[in-house]
C-alpha cells in the first residue's frame, strides 16, 4: 500500500481509530476550500512589494523564494507571514509598512475573492458541500459518532473561521474546541493548542491530525501523533495536489490523501 497516494479507507485501515482519543484539524485547505486563492494572493502581493523596494531577482526565482517561505509558515497566524515580508523589505534597505498594514491589504484582496462564495452559500444558491474538501462533513460526523474529541486549530483569524465553519456546517463538531488567533494575534500557535491537550491528560500518541500545512504536520509528529497530510486539489478533488504532497512529506506526514472519500 502506498500511503503517500492513498484514499481515506486505506489510511484508516493502517491505524486503528481506537488508538486515538483526539482528532486535530486545520481549517483552510483541510476542511474548507473557500480560501483556496490565499497563496496566490499573498505571494503576488509580497513579490510586488519586494520589487517596489528594489529586488532584482528574476521574477520566477523571486516567486519561488517567497512561495517557499510563506508555505513554510502556513498554519501560523497571518501576521507572522507579514512580519517575514517586513524583514525582507528591510533587508533591501526599504521603508517597510507595518506587518498589520500588510496583513490588512492582503485580507482585503482575499475577502474580495471569498465574499461571493460566502454569499452564494448564505443565500442558498450553492450547497455548503460545494466548498468543503469532499466528504469532510460526513467524516467529521463519523468521528464524532465514534466518541472522539474533535479539535480545530487554524492560523486564520478566529472571526472568519467561526463564520466560515458555520456556513460550511462543520462548526458544531468542534463545540468549544475551535482555536484561532484573535485579530491576527502572533502569539497564537498550534503548538500551544497541542500542549494544552497534553496538559489535559491526553498522550501525544493519542492524537490523529489532519492538515494541509507544514506547521500542524510537524507539531503532531513532534508529540508522537499520527499526521495525515490533506493534499487537497480544488480543480481535481480526487487527485493529489503534488506540490502540497511534497511539502507535507517533507514535514513528516505519515500518509497523504486528497480528500475524505
Amino acid at each position: 500500500m502506498d500511503l503517500f497516494n492513498a484514499n481515506l479507507s486505506e489510511v484508516l485501515n493502517r491505524w486503528d481509530l481506537r488508538r486515538f482519543r483526539v482528532v486535530l484539524f486545520d481549517f483552510d485547505g483541510t476542511l474548507s476550500l473557500l480560501r483556496e486563492d490565499w497563496p496566490r494572493i499573498m505571494i503576488s502581493q509580497m513579490c510586488a512589494e519586494l520589487v517596489r523596494h528594489g529586488s532584482r531577482e528574476a521574477p520566477p526565482l523571486l516567486y519561488q523564494r517567497v512561495e517557499q517561505a510563506i508555505m513554510g509558515l502556513n498554519g501560523k497566524p497571518t501576521l507572522v507571514q507579514m512580519q517575514w515580508l517586513v524583514d525582507e523589505v528591510q533587508k533591501l534597505s526599504g521603508q517597510a509598512e507595518s506587518a498589520q498594514v500588510y496583513r490588512q491589504r492582503y485580507l482585503d484582496e482575499l475577502l474580495a475573492s471569498v465574499e461571493p462564495r460566502r454569499a452564494a452559500i448564505a443565500s442558498g444558491q450553492v450547497s455548503p458541500e460545494n466548498w468543503q474538501v469532499p466528504a469532510a462533513g460526513a467524516f467529521l460526523n463519523r468521528l464524532q459518532s465514534s466518541g472522539l474529541k474533535l479539535v480545530l486549530a487554524s492560523g486564520s483569524d478566529r472571526e472568519a473561521v467561526e463564520y466560515e465553519a458555520g456556513l460550511l456546517q462543520v462548526r458544531s463538531y468542534f463545540a468549544d474546541e475551535l482555536h484561532a488567533p484573535v485579530q491576527g494575534d502572533p502569539t497564537f500557535s498550534k503548538r500551544g493548542v497541542i500542549e494544552r491537550l497534553l496538559q489535559q491528560g491526553f498522550q501525544g500518541s493519542e492524537i490523529l491530525g489532519f492538515g494541509d500545512g507544514i506547521v500542524e504536520t510537524q507539531e503532531v509528529k513532534r508529540v508522537g501523533g499520527v499526521a495525515i497530510g490533506v493534499a487537497s486539489n480544488q480543480e481535481n478533488p480526487q487527485q493529489i495536489n503534488r506540490w502540497k504532497q511534497q511539502q507535507l512529506l517533507g514535514a513528516g506526514a505519515d500518509a497523504i490523501i486528497p480528500c475524505y472519500q
